[in-house]
């Protein structure tokens, strides 16, 4: 296991307090359904690219093939395409309150991205985390592009998406996530604008256990699974030099 990994799991140690986090309603907000009254652009999207419907519908009473679905795409298999192997969404949407994008050039030779997003001020939060471990061998983004995030692992990701839960100020947390499909478009991490301008889109998420030696990420046995549909993220990005 090469230092980079270690590294980064000492940033995820330190937290989001360690930079300065955006409070407020940042522009960053799940599309899927979310407490919080959203803008005019950050409706959900009805639909892939392929035309496809978004997630499962709710059971049409005329219609019997629409049996299992919801409305609003955000309940059943979002996600998985409509498989009925899939196992469902346990979890949909996730609500940002504040969150900080950093990039962490402070090590030469092994920069590291981070983003996080809460969704509360206080503890017990769930966090959101976006990783590029951007040196060897991990080879992680650093510029924009659109980026698939399936058939991923912790242990050898480049480019990682988390979602942990139960989270103590010292990131003792009670479930951990991790994306099993989905894709991150990225207009800029920073270079650019000085700000991280990225979607996730159609993401899901399947409870793990990460070894701590190796950090490998096996999926826990009848575990839950977290769908995202959409999260726009417009935020600062800091740089650690």
């Amino acid at each position: 296991m090469s230092m980079h990994r270690v590294l980064a799991l000492s940033a995820l140690a330190a937290g989001c307090g360690t930079y300065g986090l955006e409070g407020g309603m940042p522009p960053a907000m799940d599309t899927g359904g979310l407490a919080h009254e959203e803008s005019p652009d950050s409706g959900p999207e009805d639909a892939d690219e392929d035309g496809a419907p978004l997630g499962e519908e709710e059971p049409d009473d005329d219609n019997p093939d629409d049996e299992g679905t919801s409305e609003d795409g955000d309940s059943g298999g979002a996600g998985t395409g409509g498989d009925p192997t899939e196992p469902a969404c346990t979890r949909v949407g996730f609500d940002i309150l504040i969150h900080q994008a950093t990039q962490d050039d402070s090590v030469p030779g092994q920069p590291l991205f981070m983003y996080q997003a809460r969704d509360t001020d206080t503890v017990p939060f769930a966090e959101l985390q976006v990783i590029s471990y951007q040196a060897a061998p991990y080879h992680g983004p650093s510029t924009a592009g659109r980026y698939p995030l399936s058939g991923l692992n912790y242990a050898d990701c480049g480019l990682c998406l988390l979602l942990v839960t139960g989270c103590s100020d010292g990131y003792s947390c009670d479930e951990v996530f991790f994306i099993e499909d989905g894709i991150l478009d990225v207009a800029d991490f920073g270079q650019t604008s000085g700000r991280f301008q990225a979607t996730i889109r159609n993401a899901v998420f399947a409870e793990v256990d990460i070894d701590p030696s190796t950090y490998e990420s096996r999926p826990v046995p009848g575990g839950e699974r977290w769908c995202v549909q959409d999260i726009g993220i417009d935020v600062a990005t800091y740089w650690i030099r």
